[in-house]
């Protein structure tokens, strides 16, 4: 070794002793231990290959990209548009086709049903006419006329019956404002003997005349309607058991109700 070299050596030793010395006096950093914390940080950056700028960066394009990659949903608190209520019936909705209309009468229509109010002590009331719809006249239009119940008798000897004969006498008949005007003969059994068309037993003539079918007829005025018994003399007919004479009902089927 040169003694220049063994020179800079005792030289560095003595530096190292008197700098010991002064670290057991002092809390202050030994300037070799600042040389060493100051060669750590000159080391790091380059040992780690990053410099701390270009960290930042990257950083920064992390939180710029962010809202690029988050797909942001549509306020979900809103509500959808109501649907339409598919029970609720379509105001121009049309009645089913396939669905045949009811040939009876609206409701409402029904006129009512009479019958004769003649007793056996009263048999003259056979001639008096008995009106639908109170006496008031019915419009113009087509009408229909179904028996109900009672049968009456032409004379003692003879069966239970409806009409004696199917028209212009010894019958009944749908009658207008007077008994001269005569529309139809009312539905029921025809005949006036037992065996031709009338009964020995009343519930027979019953249950006979109500399968006869409804008569339609049609008016073309406005007008009363009744029913009244074309025979004479009525003292010679017999009254239906317990009263229950001949009884009808009126419908409408092509007309407006009457009031």
């Amino acid at each position: 070794m040169s003694f220049t070299r063994l020179l800079v050596a005792l030289n560095a030793l003595s530096l190292s002793i008197s700098l010991a010395a002064c670290s057991d006096s002092t809390d202050e950093p030994s300037d070799a231990s600042l040389l060493a914390d100051a060669a750590v940080r000159d080391t790091g950056p380059r040992d780690l290959g990053v410099h701390p700028d270009a960290a930042l960066r990257d950083v920064g394009h992390t939180l710029d990209a962010a809202p690029a990659d988050i797909e942001i949903p549509a306020d979900a608190s809103e509500p959808d548009a109501a649907e339409p209520d598919a029970t609720e019936p379509d105001a121009g909705q049309e009645p089913d086709a396939g669905q045949e209309p009811d040939a009876g009468p609206p409701p409402g229509c029904e006129l009512g049903q009479v019958s004769s109010t003649a007793t056996t002590s009263n048999l003259d009331l056979f001639g008096t006419p008995a009106y639908f719809n109170q006496g008031q006249p019915v419009p113009a239009g087509t009408y229909r006329i179904s028996y109900v119940d009672g049968c009456m008798k032409y004379a003692g000897s003879q069966g239970w019956t409806v009409n004696a004969y199917a028209a212009n006498q010894s019958c009944w008949y749908v009658v207008g404002a007077s008994t001269s005007e005569r529309i139809v003969v009312p539905p029921g059994t025809v005949g006036y003997a037992v065996g031709n068309g009338a009964y020995a037993d009343f519930e027979d003539c019953v249950t006979a005349s109500l399968q006869v079918p409804p008569v339609e007829f049609t008016l073309d005025q406005s007008t009363p309607l009744g029913v009244w018994l074309l025979d004479g003399p009525y003292s010679d007919n017999l009254a239906g058991l317990d009263n229950r004479n001949p009884t009808w009902r009126l419908s409408v089927v092509t007309s407006t109700c009457p009031p």
